[in-house]
């Protein structure tokens, strides 16, 4: 008895899907989208040389050797013109930054200031190292006892003057003496910090992971102005640092 019901469900489940497929076979004819089709993907979009500028000459100026890196992006606008290069490249030293593995990514990328070289690992331990040894100098802890040990990847370091700025993924920010990596000040203006600070105009900003841009006060990490997005519970792992210029500070959300 259970089988020959079981035959009549089924049955009765292919009779309705082919009465669907019936149904929209006797529907009105669909009218094509007008209009032109505009690829969306970068790979269907094919780069053509516009003909008002095929014979452009690009010129660019001397290029500039620059003794610093101190911020993401080489400084605070994210722009270092045309920088000089090498004839030849060789590495001269390597070192190892603990910590990263595929759960607790390491996404800091190091800066290089006054002869000195600055990373942050994840489990917020700033390093600075002498830039043409990579001889450790000093270290220095931005996350304070043992709070969430997994979830203090994240963040960066920036260095002005003599700071160095390092923020982590428990929303720290904290500001080291660039001499002897003493903490000058510490800050937690909400949230965590995936992306490194950016320095200038007497100011540090920073971007948390729900989408908030704080300024703090370069001298003491006092809040001076911030500027919300849209707030989201999840974000893009490695946010960018702010670029800033001309009394504008430019943030990604």
């Amino acid at each position: 008895m259970k089988t020959h019901l079981k035959l009549s469900a089924a049955v009765a489940a292919l009779a309705l899907l082919g009465g669907c497929g019936a149904l929209r076979g006797k529907g009105p004819a669909r009218t094509p989208v007008v209009g032109q089709r505009v690829p969306i993907l970068a790979s269907e979009n094919l780069a053509e040389v516009d003909p008002a500028l095929a014979n452009l000459q690009v010129v660019l100026p001397l290029a500039e050797t620059n003794a610093d890196w101190a911020q993401p992006g080489g400084n605070p606008s994210k722009s270092m013109g045309h920088v000089a290069l090498g004839d030849t490249l060789r590495q001269a030293w390597s070192a190892r930054i603990e910590g990263g593995n595929t759960r607790t990514r390491l996404a800091a990328a190091p800066v290089v200031a006054g002869g000195r070289l600055y990373v942050i690992d994840v489990n917020g331990m700033v390093t600075a190292m002498a830039a043409d040894t990579g001889a450790t100098v000093w270290t220095a802890q931005a996350v304070k006892g043992d709070e969430n040990p997994r979830a203090r990847f994240g963040g960066g370091v920036s260095v002005d003057g003599n700071r160095a700025f390092a923020t982590d993924g428990l929303g720290d920010v904290v500001a080291f003496d660039t001499a002897d990596g003493k903490e000058v000040w510490r800050a937690k203006p909400g949230g965590p910090l995936r992306g490194a600070p950016t320095v200038a105009n007497g100011q540090v900003y920073v971007v948390s992971q729900d989408n908030q841009l704080f300024a703090l006060d370069q001298a003491d990490g006092k809040v001076v102005w911030t500027q919300s997005g849209s707030l989201e519970a999840q974000g893009v792992f490695g946010v960018a640092a702010p670029a800033t210029g001309q009394g504008t500070v430019v943030a990604g959300f």
